[in-house]
């Protein structure tokens, strides 16, 4: 009978967390919707402290249910709008239940920033797991990593860095970043690197697929940045611009793959060069990112 009653538990909880999100709609403006996928979506958001009140000693087992309508929340509308306006406040839900499960953490803070453009609270939920899982590298190096790529607050970043390399089980790109200059903001090749290490630490298909999209991103902008320092050198060597880019391919001036390839770029286009060998562009028409986590800033200060 035990089972049965557990799952009756658990059960009781869930509809008496429902109870105390739909008292909690009007609050969240969720009374001023009409349309219904979105109340429907607003019902995964008790508040945390009630539910881990009404949980009856089982937060962990319900930490998994709800973590399970996190993942397909994020999943359903990174398929679709994009739109992840609840996210935030379901990451905060699963790790107030579960607070020692790292795995939420790390998928929650990295969704945050790379994809829903959250980075302040991407740091502020990897704060969080750090409180509770004080002895995790990975958590500290993470949250080092978006204080510099997405908040330009070098010094924290540092600290970060440096707290995590003196741990003993840290990865030795830690002790590299902690014990050299910085990195910069501005660095798709770092952020390659580290988006590589995330795709390996995570087996879930959503999450890869954003890294792999982020990876993209960064080789999309590495190939302007190698074409500018080209025609740079170009005008520099010959007194003029280049009327094309297979000019710069002819001087050496370019890496032999991307001569090969025609100045393909990583969404199947190709780069262009205008008439007056002043503006590159690229013929798959994605928006140069420059870079997506700036962007990203610039957004969350125009907001």
């Amino acid at each position: 009978m035990r089972p049965f009653l557990i799952q009756g538990i658990l059960l009781a909880a869930a509809l008496a967390a429902l109870i105390a999100a739909r008292s909690r709609l009007e609050d969240l403006g969720v009374s001023k919707m009409r349309d219904a996928a979105q109340l429907q979506e607003s019902l995964y958001l008790p508040n945390p402290r009630a539910v881990t009140f009404i949980s009856f000693g089982y937060k962990n087992a319900l930490a998994q249910l709800l973590w399970f309508k996190t993942i397909s929340y994020f999943g359903k509308h990174y398929r679709g709008d994009g739109n992840y306006r609840w996210f935030n406040h379901m990451c905060d839900l699963v790790t107030t239940l579960n607070p020692k499960a790292k795995h939420y953490y790390q998928f929650c803070s990295a969704m945050l920033a790379w994809e829903a453009s959250l980075p302040q609270q991407a740091a502020q939920i990897l704060t969080k797991g750090i409180s509770n899982n004080p002895e995790d590298w990975y958590l500290i190096y993470q949250r080092g990593f978006i204080h510099i790529f997405f908040l330009n607050d070098e010094g924290s970043a540092k600290e970060d860095f440096v707290r995590a390399a003196k741990m003993p089980d840290a990865h030795p790109i830690v002790a590299t970043l902690a014990s050299k200059k910085i990195l910069s903001m501005d660095s798709p090749e770092q952020a390659i690197e580290f988006l590589t290490q995330m795709i390996n630490s995570t087996s879930d298909p959503s999450a890869q697929s954003v890294y792999r999209d982020r990876i993209r991103d960064a080789e999309y902008e590495i190939g302007f940045r190698i074409l500018e320092e080209a025609l740079r050198r170009f005008e520099e060597r010959n007194g003029k611009k280049a009327a094309n880019l297979e000019e710069l391919a002819s001087e050496g001036l370019v890496p032999d793959q991307m001569a090969r390839d025609r100045f393909r770029d990583p969404f199947g286009g190709q780069y262009i060069l205008d008439p007056a060998g002043s503006k590159l562009s690229s013929s798959s028409g994605k928006r140069r990112p420059a870079l997506y986590w700036k962007l990203a800033e610039e957004n969350s200060n125009s907001d």
